[in-house]
């Protein structure tokens, strides 16, 4: 009650400070007033969502839509916009930790279920995913309209968009359960090489798309292209490595000031160089904890440095929810939804069997594979400018869409990695109970 007397307050005095007072309406202050409650009541959304055993981050994704634009408006538009670099800072944090997160001597006890599953899951989720949208996209107006290789065009990119998970949701849940375990070391594999591979599957589509819209021919150029700039930023990740661990070796003060600090070097000089800030991280942040004997002094220094970025990514990603368009097409966006949570537990299912994987990993690990954020939405921004005859209905349904998965998937996460016992909580409750069977 306390936390939600507290909540109440900061709302009515931010109601009369941001909307009543006649100070200066520089965007900047506003924006900077807006973050500062985006973060105290991001924080306090979170550790209610923790009393209720929810994820903390389905609680800062909970707070951003009720401070959002569409309902009291204590964040607008211009603000959003202007605190985009924050995005790009938490995306950087959270890849060196997936890429820290993939210890080899852990991967390899897993390294034939994750590679199955991940085979599996791409195939089924693709092909599946967009055979079922090909099929339902004529029953709902006004994509049900649109000649049949537009329709086409718009279920083979839904189809890589819904295979697309959410690294940035996965890795926070984990570090905030403090997770450690099989299943875990199963969910976070999977969805960070999957990403990868889906990047590579999304180049290749949207050139499919485009030669199915204008009647041409797939250009090849623009795949070579992008399978290069991926591998220099795999490169340049090789690069950061060997700084990380001079700086370690050497200097060894301020880490998480350190890591901040890098972080926003690496999203600069990579958008410079048209490289792939995300890809940078993870292999930067794998080569370090793999090869270097910093690993472990390197991603608790990230790990330290994350808290306030993830409350303040994950209640922006929560306020930039568009409720307005998930009240016009909710039909469609929750049919979406179906799909995708069909398609996720059948690709789970037949991975985890084919890689003889026991009764509990094959019926429950699809609840780790739900959420949905970043790099989807990235995605669906990029097929939006693409495609202007209905690049604009595409985006408003996907999002839509996405965000009901980004609500539900850190939650699923927490509930399936206390249900296999693999969370600190879990496993201190397991090891007391064998201390007591000892005594007794």
């Amino acid at each position: 009650m306390k936390k939600i007397f507290l909540i109440l307050s900061l709302a009515l005095l931010t109601y009369f400070i941001y909307h009543l007072s006649y100070a200066s309406d520089a965007q900047s202050g506003k924006a900077a007033f807006s973050l500062g409650l985006l973060i105290v009541i991001g924080f306090l959304f979170g550790r209610i969502a923790e009393k209720i055993h929810l994820s903390h981050i389905t609680g800062y994704i909970l707070s951003g839509i009720v401070c959002g634009p569409y309902l009291l408006g204590f964040i607008s538009f211009d603000s959003m916009l202007l605190l985009q670099p924050i995005d790009h800072l938490a995306l950087a944090l959270i890849a060196f930790t997936a890429g820290g997160a993939l210890r080899l001597k852990n991967v390899k006890k897993s390294l034939r279920t994750i590679l199955t599953l991940t085979t599996s899951q791409i195939i089924i989720h693709f092909f599946g995913a967009s055979l079922l949208t090909l099929l339902g996209l004529h029953f709902f107006h006004p994509l049900g309209q649109l000649p049949l290789f537009t329709s086409l065009s718009i279920a083979i990119l839904f189809g890589v968009i819904a295979t697309a998970n959410s690294p940035a949701a996965t890795v926070a849940v984990i570090v905030e359960t403090k997770s450690k375990g099989r299943l875990t070391d199963i969910v976070l594999g999977v969805t960070v090489i999957k990403d990868v591979l889906v990047l590579l599957l999304f180049v290749f589509c949207m050139a499919l798309a485009k030669s199915l819209n204008s009647g041409q021919a797939i250009e090849l150029g623009e795949l070579s292209h992008e399978l290069l700039n991926m591998i220099a930023s795999l490169f340049a990740g090789g690069v950061i490595a060997i700084l990380v661990s001079l700086y370690l070796r050497f200097i060894r003060r301020e880490l998480v000031l350190f890591v901040l600090g890098l972080s926003v070097f690496i999203v600069y000089f990579t958008e410079l160089l048209h490289l792939h800030f995300l890809l940078t991280c993870l292999s930067a942040g794998f080569l370090v904890e793999n090869f270097t004997p910093w690993g472990e002094d390197f991603i608790t220094a990230v790990e330290r440095g994350s808290l306030w970025v993830y409350i303040m990514f994950f209640s922006l990603a929560g306020a930039s929810i568009n409720l307005v368009a998930m009240q016009e097409y909710w039909h469609i966006a929750l049919f979406l939804v179906l799909i995708r949570l069909l398609v996720t537990f059948f690709g789970t299912f037949v991975g985890t069997k084919l890689s003889g994987e026991d009764v509990f990993i094959r019926r429950f690990s699809w609840l780790g594979f739900i959420g949905q954020a970043g790099v989807s939405i990235g995605m669906v921004l990029l097929v939006s400018q693409a495609f202007q005859e209905w690049g604009g209905t595409f985006k408003t349904i996907c999002i839509a869409a996405i965000a009901v998965n980004e609500i539900i998937g850190p939650a699923c996460l927490k509930f399936l990695l206390e249900y296999a016992g693999e969370t600190a909580q879990m496993r201190l409750k397991r090891h007391l109970a064998q201390l007591e069977q000892k005594r007794g």
